[in-house]
């Protein structure tokens, strides 16, 4: 997922491990630019409780192939429903 750009939205992410029953922990990976607005939009549902955790490049590099293949099994599957008239708003 992209980084919400709205509170509600980032409340209805998190609140499903909560909805489900168990106590858990969100953990939202951004990109250094973004961290401004999400600390901002965060401050506007009154939590500032946040605990940065640098991740280092080379950690992510084992996840860039996992990532590329999903991202292209994702393709597929939208190319599928829309051959078979499954468009946004059908």
């Amino acid at each position: 997922y992209d980084a919400p750009v709205y509170a509600k939205t980032y409340v209805h992410r998190v609140g499903r491990t909560a909805r489900a029953g168990a106590s858990g922990r969100a953990f939202t990976l951004l990109r250094h630019e973004e961290a401004k607005f999400f600390k901002r939009m965060l401050a506007k549902v009154g939590n500032s409780a946040l605990t940065k955790h640098k991740v280092e490049s080379s950690k992510t590099e084992a996840w860039t192939e996992q990532y590329r293949a999903a991202l292209a099994s994702v393709k597929r599957s939208v190319a599928a429903e829309n051959g078979r008239g499954l468009e946004k708003g059908s």
